[in-house]
């Protein structure tokens, strides 16, 4: 007779028996150790997890509490706790519902009036009484002259009375303005002395100095006037035409070229200086016993009133002899240059004498 055997399949998850207390008094290790080889299950099962942070039966989602304030005026739903800024009535639940309502809104929105505060019982107005008005005497009446009668709309006339006896004494009563016046005493008057205004005479003008400078310019100071157009003059008449002979040799001068520069008179704390500086082009003519001539020009730099000049010369053309082209360069850079420089000095004393 064959016996059937029916295995269990192994659990998956947490194994029942190894979870039991054991009965005996004493506990087998390697039994224990037996039994947890023999069970079979799968590492990457997570299904044993599945019901792990389920709620339990009875427990219920807490109650929400209702939602408080009103409905919106554009959606209708209920909470709305925007209030609009202007009426504090409209109640928007979004922004946005409040910007989709305002086109309608805005028709009847308006700011609230402030309550009126209770003013409470009228006041009477306080009484005052009237002071008593002295009676006149037939002597004080007699004092008094009429200045003018006025007819009232019924037709009766007003008689004005003016009191001499005010007069200089109150000010200001014709027109019914007030007038504070007080009449000094004699002690104020003396303390305050004499306050009319006073004329005041101009203060005498300034001797003018002898620096020979503007009228305006008496303290001596710094005053520039422009000479260049007489210097440029003065040396064209200076050197146009003049001549000079040594030996077989007569240099002449012509009219100096291509001016640069300018001069002035400065005063300077009441000191006349004369200043210039130039740069020119000095064309010459060189003819030798009555003969042949050579042309050529003096370039003449820094000529000013320091007297440090730089003076050089070329020839257009030269002697064909050497003996004769030395003795020409001899006459030109040593003669006629010391004529050319003597006339500058000639220039400055006439420039200083002005």
């Amino acid at each position: 007779m064959e016996t059937t055997t029916t295995t269990t399949p192994p659990t998956v998850g947490w194994n029942d028996i190894l979870t039991q207390p054991s009965t005996g008094s004493g506990v087998d290790p390697s039994s224990m150790i037996e039994r947890t080889r023999n069970l079979k299950f799968d590492a990457n099962d997570y299904s044993r997890f599945k019901d792990i942070g389920k709620d339990k039966p009875d427990d219920k989602p807490a109650p929400t509490a209702p939602l408080v304030g009103d409905k919106c005026r554009n959606c209708h739903k209920p909470g709305a706790k925007l209030k609009c800024s202007v009426c504090k009535k409209a109640a928007y639940c979004a922004r946005a519902c409040q910007a989709s309502d305002w086109k309608f809104h805005k028709r009847t929105c308006k700011k609230p009036e402030d309550p009126k505060k209770d003013a409470g019982p009228p006041r009477r107005p306080p009484t005052t009484e009237s002071p008593s008005k002295p009676v006149s005497t037939s002597s004080s009446s007699s004092s008094k002259t009429t200045s003018a009668a006025k007819k009232t709309s019924s037709g009766e006339s007003k008689v004005v009375v003016k009191d001499t006896e005010l007069d200089g004494q109150v000010r200001g009563y014709k027109n019914g303005l007030p007038y504070f016046h007080r009449e000094l005493s004699e002690e104020e008057q003396n303390l305050i002395g004499d306050i009319a205004p006073k004329r005041v005479d101009a203060p005498p003008a300034p001797a003018t100095s002898n620096n020979e400078g503007s009228a305006w310019n008496a303290a001596g100071t710094f005053e520039e006037r422009n000479y260049t157009k007489w210097a440029k003059d003065k040396l064209n008449d200076l050197y146009n035409g003049t001549t000079f002979g040594d030996g077989k040799f007569l240099g002449k001068f012509k009219t100096p070229e291509s001016y640069s520069g300018d001069a002035s008179v400065c005063f300077v704390r009441g000191t006349k200086r004369f200043l210039f500086d130039f740069n020119f082009k000095l064309p010459f003519e060189v003819s030798v016993d009555g003969g042949e001539t050579y042309k050529g020009s003096f370039q003449m730099n820094d000529i000013s009133n320091d007297q440090d000049f730089e003076i050089s010369f070329s020839l257009k053309k030269k002697p064909k002899s050497a003996s004769e082209n030395e003795e020409l360069t001899s006459f030109i850079s040593d003669n006629l240059k010391e004529q050319a420089v003597f006339i500058i000095s000639t220039f400055m004393q006439e420039f200083q004498s002005l």
